[in-house]
Parts: structure tokens; sequence; C-alpha cells
């Protein structure tokens, strides 16, 4: 078999995952195409193993001898110069050929911009109905409400056909972006087919893509062990046929690994320990989201945070304060309806059949309506040294910033039963703070101020420094 070698080819505006497509022509001669296209044309069942190298690092790649057609995907293609070969095991001997070279002029991925998003959302799976019309009814009657008490998402888990339609229309309709989790990835096992894992993602792609309200797929929801050694190569290939929104997986307590994790583009992590710390120790969810916190910024993604809305109400409270003092950009709710029994931490906020709102939605609406105006502002912060730091134990104080170098406290009450006071001391020469959200300005004397919160409650200050 021949090899017909092309000249270097430029890129200037590419995908970060990619697709290689080669193809027999005429004879034995094996011609690969003088470009690199985002995959978008089916593949046979694969035939012989193939593996295309890019600078030393091997990829799989799925193909049929028969016509010769092969695909490989090829992750984080960065700009510079990639020297590319091709190898073949046709169970005989190995075959090994130089393809020539890529030059990279520049990464313009075209993904959603999730700096620009906050998702505060909830987990809704699918429910019966007898008519299209009753379930048309119910959907407009919930979409509607979760509008109105400040969620903008909604986690799509186990729907398939007719309930996704109306799903995607009512969704639209009321203004909600969608987090979808495909029914189809629940059937792939480890290791991986890569016929199946193909077929899944192209039907998820070709039916989700074009979808305006979409901003994220979900791969697994809580992945296992074995499942955490594998999904990087699902997601590599829902990013070739759809780059432009990014791929996650939802993860629980037992998988914070940062090899599990490293090319993820959302830390979207379930945090289910209780809230409510005590003045000699924080609670479990504090000390989750702090680690699930450092993590996310030192990889340099966005952290999703799901909580258990069936706490009590300045528990919700407590958590989403805690999630947004260490860098939460997106707050999840597992689960919307009451489907649990009383006493679960996992029963909802959504009463069924009537649709009545829990107390635990009414503190989400509160927090919606406080944060949605600095939505932004919010997804800019980062963590900072700690310059500031509470007389009262009872109270969390947490130092971020932003890229001009201004600096604001995050102060968090960790007792949920009571409200709590305590002298803010700030050991840098700061001259007043002033809170976010109310504007209210409190000049400081020997850098000290007071601060009481309510259960569970929590305020932000800027702080400034007249000199």
């Amino acid at each position: 078999m021949n090899f017909v070698l092309f000249p270097p080819v430029i890129l200037d505006k590419i995908s970060p995952s990619l697709v290689l497509n080669f193809s027999k022509r005429g004879g034995n001669d094996l011609c690969v195409y003088d470009n690199f296209v985002v995959l978008e044309n089916g593949i046979i069942n694969p035939c012989f193993p193939v593996r295309v190298f890019l600078n030393d690092q091997s990829f799989p790649a799925i193909g049929d001898i028969k016509t010769g057609d092969y695909t490989t995907w090829v992750s984080s293609l960065e700009p510079g110069i990639h020297q590319l070969k091709i190898e073949l095991n046709t169970g005989e001997n190995i075959l090994s050929f130089s393809l020539g070279k890529i030059i990279v002029k520049e990464n313009t991925l075209q993904k959603k911009n999730l700096k620009d998003i906050f998702p505060i959302g909830t987990w809704i799976t699918p429910l019966s109905f007898e008519t299209r019309e009753e379930m048309e009814k119910h959907y407009n009657k919930l979409f509607q409400k979760l509008k109105e008490y400040g969620i903008n998402t909604v986690v799509i888990v186990h729907f398939s056909g007719k309930n996704l339609d109306v799903i995607k229309k009512l969704t639209k309709k009321y203004g909600l972006s969608i987090l979808f989790y495909p029914t189809v990835f629940k059937n792939i096992g480890v290791p991986l087919n890569p016929k199946k894992v193909y077929s899944a993602c192209k039907k998820t792609a070709d039916d989700w893509k074009s979808c305006p309200n979409l901003i994220a797929y979900g791969i697994w929801d809580e992945i296992s062990l074995e499942q955490a050694k594998h999904w990087k190569f699902i997601r590599m290939v829902m990013e070739g046929l759809d780059p432009e929104h990014p791929v996650t997986v939802c993860l629980n307590q037992n998988h914070l690994r940062q090899t599990e994790i490293q090319e993820a583009q959302i830390l979207h992590r379930d945090i289910y320990y209780p809230p409510g710390g005590s003045s000699k120790s924080i609670s479990g969810f504090e000390k989750e989201v702090i680690n699930a916190g450092r993590i996310a910024e030192k990889l340099k993604i966005p952290l999703w945070v799901t909580m258990a809305p069936g706490y009590p109400v300045n528990g919700v409270r407590e958590m989403c304060w805690h999630s947004l003092a260490n860098g939460a950009t997106g707050l999840f709710f597992f689960h919307c309806y009451t489907i649990y029994p009383k006493g679960s931490i996992w029963r909802g906020f959504i009463e069924l059949p009537d649709l009545k709102p829990t107390p635990q939605l009414e503190v989400i609406k509160e927090i919606s309506q406080k944060i949605n105006k600095l939505l932004p502002f919010l997804s800019m912060l980062k963590s900072s040294e700690n310059i500031a730091k509470s007389s009262q134990p009872l109270l969390s104080v947490k130092t971020r910033s932003e890229h001009r170098g201004n600096l604001y406290l995050f102060i968090v009450n960790r007792d949920i039963n009571s409200e709590v006071t305590g002298d803010i001391t700030i050991n840098k020469e700061i001259d007043k703070v002033i809170d976010i959200f109310t504007g209210e300005e409190i000049n400081l004397k020997n850098r000290v101020f007071s601060c009481n919160l309510k259960p569970g409650d929590g305020k932000v200050y800027r702080l400034v420094n007249l000199h």
C-alpha cells in the first residue's frame, strides 16, 4: 500500500478537537485530504487497528479497510508546527508512515463563552402523562414557576422522544437554558466500543447542536471510577461533532482527583454533605466546596456546584453563599420535584401535583435576585491571599480579587440557626468597605468594621483605599 504525502497545511481558524479524514483513492494508494475538518459525515464499522501520531502522542482511529475511510480525533491542538504520522496494524505487521506537518497559526474555537453563563439550575426527570396536551400544560406551568423563582437552567436527564420536543419548545419560550444528559450514553459501557461511542455522539449532536438554549452536554452523571478513565474519549468525539458546546461529567464526592477532570471544560460537582458549621469546625459542605474551588481555579475552568435542596431553609442559604465565596459560577439543585420522601435531603422544592413552591425555593429566589445583577462580575473574581479575619469563628471570611486588583470580602454565617455579629479586622490599609448589594458604605476605624448576618446568610464587600 502506498501513501501520498500532502504539503504542510496552514490552519487559521480551527477547533481544538479536530478530525482527520483520509481515504483510499485508486488502486492501493492512500491519499490524505489536504485539510482538517470537524467531523460531520458517518463512518463504517471498525476493521483493523489504526493509530495516528501527533508529536509522538497516539490517537485511535476507526474506519473500514474496504473503503479506506478512517476517522481519528486529535484533542487540544495548540498553535505551532506539528508532525503527523500514521501507523496501521494489519495483523501480520505494523506499517508506519509520515504524513507531513501541520502549521497551526491560531486557536479560535467558537464555544459558548462560559464566563458569560451563570446557570442557576435544577434537575428534572420525566413524569408520566396520558396525553401530549397534559404534558405541555404541566411543563408550561413548571417552567413559568421556575423562571419566576430565579431558576434559569434545567438539567435534562433520561428524557427521550416527544418529551424532548416539548422540553425544547417550552424552555425556549420561558428563556431557560438546558444542560443535557443524553439517554444514549447510559448504555455505553467500559471499555468503550468506538462504534457505539460515535453512534451515540452523532445522534446527540444531530439532535441538539442547533438548539439555541443548550449550554452544555453532560456525558455521565456521577461517573464510576472505571468511567473516569474513559470519558475523555467521548468528550473528544462530541467536540468534533459539535465544537460550539462544552462537554462535562458530573462528579460525586468520591471523584475529585485532578487526573479525572484535567481535560474537563467545566468542573460540575455534586456536594451533598450537610451544611451548618460550629465555632470549632466547618461543615462537610464547606470543606468540600473549598477543595472544589481550588481545583477548578488551578485548572482554569468554571465550577458548577450541585446541592441538595432538602436541607433546612437556612442550610440551603448557607450552601449557596459558601459556593459563591469559593468561586462557583453555577448553582444547581437536585432534585426539582418533591418525589423523595419527607426528610430526604434530595426532596425537591416544587410540590407535586400542584407545583407549589417550598420555602427552600423562596431562598433560592432571594439569592438569585441578589446576584443576577452582578453575575458577569462574580465570574471574573479569583481567590486571593486572605487579608481579613473575624472575631467570631462562626463567620467565614474569604478574600477574592478581580483583574484590576480590587479586593472583595465574602462573609458567610456558618450558623444556620442563629444570627451572628462579629468584628472584621483587615490587615491592609483600607479606608472603607462598600456592600456591593445594598451600596452601604462603612468607614473603618483602625481597619475594623462590624458585620451582622442572619442564619446562613452572606454578604460581599468591596474594599476601598482612598490614599
